[in-house]
């Protein structure tokens, strides 16, 4: 995210003081609101609707989601919901909420979504813009302490702690929309070798590329940490065994490629289910897991696969 603007600085719009996604279904406040928050040194990217206002947030990352509050409550309820979530899916995105009017159960309701406020009605433009601001700083801030709580804090991927929450929420998402998920655990190849060999700062580095590799090989939806010591995992949502495989081969690839004085390879195990509300999270996590197995005691450097028409994982990649 963009740095943080000295208070009463002057607007540089080469530097603009954070980045909003926009969400509102009329073109006329859509244009209105575009000119009030430009004019005030925002980077805005707008959206008519939620959905793909949610699919837009991994790309532009923004620092503050200003959206339109849906006068259609049921359905857009879980527009909305699907757009908080999708905010704090990466990390805490604040979502702040606005209407014409609001009831009380409207406000309730928009904060147990998890928005940060609902403003109703919109306040004229220097509160409003005093308000953004705000929860643009709030933002920043949480996005410090997140980082020191929920970021390993050698590889700088999601820590044994994030993942847990990460992944209970994907599943979650996963079983009340019928969704696939599939698990990738990989572990980095004879780390102890590395450490008794060169050393453990030797060991660290190859830790952190072969970190850096795989946060490059996933998609921006997926979700990717060091789960312990290790070993990695990616959770990726709506992805199916071959896409799975896929970035599997991206990851192996990629550390072949990456120069390093140090050859690093990972074993990689994969299980992918179609439908969540068929399946068992724990099941699956045993089933990447076992697959993982398999990788290492074919001799490393290699991916097996959930297989189960036979039962137990095949190994793909050797």
């Amino acid at each position: 995210m963009s740095a943080l603007w000295p208070q009463n600085s002057p607007v540089d719009p080469s530097q603009p003081e954070g980045t909003i996604l926009l969400v509102d279904p009329s073109p006329d406040e859509r244009a209105r609101l575009i000119g009030t928050l430009t004019t005030a040194g925002f980077a805005v990217h707008a959206h008519a609707g939620e959905s793909s206002a949610a699919d837009d947030i991994p790309a532009i990352q923004p620092d503050l989601i200003l959206a339109r509050w849906p006068a259609d409550r049921g359905r857009g309820d879980d527009r909305m919901r699907r757009l908080v979530e999708a905010a704090s899916s990466g990390g805490w995105i604040p979502v702040i909420l606005h209407a014409p009017r609001a009831s009380e159960e409207d406000r309730i309701a928009a904060l147990e979504l998890g928005a940060l406020d609902l403003l109703a009605p919109i306040p004229g433009e220097p509160e409003l813009l005093a308000r953004l601001r705000a929860a643009v700083r709030l933002g920043r801030r949480m996005e410090i302490l997140e980082r020191r709580a929920y970021r390993d804090g050698l590889t700088g991927l999601l820590n044994r702690g994030a993942l847990d929450d990460q992944l209970g929420r994907q599943w979650d998402w996963s079983v009340r929309h019928g969704a696939g998920l599939s698990i990738l655990i990989a572990d980095l190849d004879h780390l102890k070798a590395i450490n008794d060999a060169h050393g453990h700062e030797a060991g660290d580095e190859a830790l952190c590329r072969a970190a850096a590799v795989l946060a490059g090989s996933v998609r921006s939806s997926d979700i990717a940490a060091r789960r312990g010591g290790d070993e990695f995992i990616i959770v990726a949502p709506g992805c199916p065994t071959a896409a799975a495989l896929a970035i599997a081969v991206r990851i192996r690839d990629g550390l072949e490629a990456a120069p390093s004085p140090i050859p690093i390879t990972l074993s990689i195990g994969i299980a992918a289910i179609d439908d969540a509300t068929k399946a068992d999270l724990a099941d699956l996590l045993r089933r990447a897991d076992q697959a993982l197995q398999l990788a290492k005691r074919s001799g490393r450097n290699a991916i097996a696969v959930d297989d189960p028409d036979r039962g137990g994982p095949s190994l793909v990649v050797r």
